[in-house]
């Protein structure tokens, strides 16, 4: 059993390696552990599985793929002056977009859904779409 533990422990520490493998545009890295999520990496799609964004961890259910390009759209609240950031995505397919709150607060709590428009016109897209976006923001932590 001696000789399994350090197989085990070799494995593992072969597994952390690749996992924490620097992004292909050099920007940092990809993922900071194994097991975490993984960060949303500015201009390249994405696709199933549990990533960060901003302060918010979500889930993208298996189909879909989205873009984030670093951009932010900011919302004050009046008489407040109160603002809420939030980021968009883009699902790399029809170019529909999704937009979530990154920060809570009294008007939207982090990770809800700020707005969306879906651009594609076959009615099983939209639906398809709408399904995924609806899972994203139902994920969101």
């Amino acid at each position: 059993m001696r000789g399994g533990s350090a197989a085990l422990l070799t494995a593992l520490t072969l597994a952390a390696s690749i996992a924490c493998a620097s992004s292909p545009d050099d920007r940092g890295i990809v993922c900071a552990t194994p097991g975490a999520p993984a960060k949303v990496p500015l201009n390249q799609a994405i696709g199933e599985g549990s990533w960060r964004l901003e302060g918010i961890v979500f889930d993208i259910p298996a189909g879909i793929r989205l873009l984030w390009d670093g951009a932010a759209q900011a919302t004050v609240y009046d008489p407040g002056g109160e603002t809420d950031v939030s980021v968009m995505l883009t699902e790399e397919a029809s170019g529909s977009w999704l937009g979530l709150f990154t920060a809570g607060s009294e008007y939207a709590p982090q990770g809800s859904e700020q707005s969306r428009e879906v651009l594609a016109t076959d009615p099983d897209e939209i639906t398809r779409i709408n399904a995924a976006f609806d899972c994203i923001v139902a994920s969101a932590r």
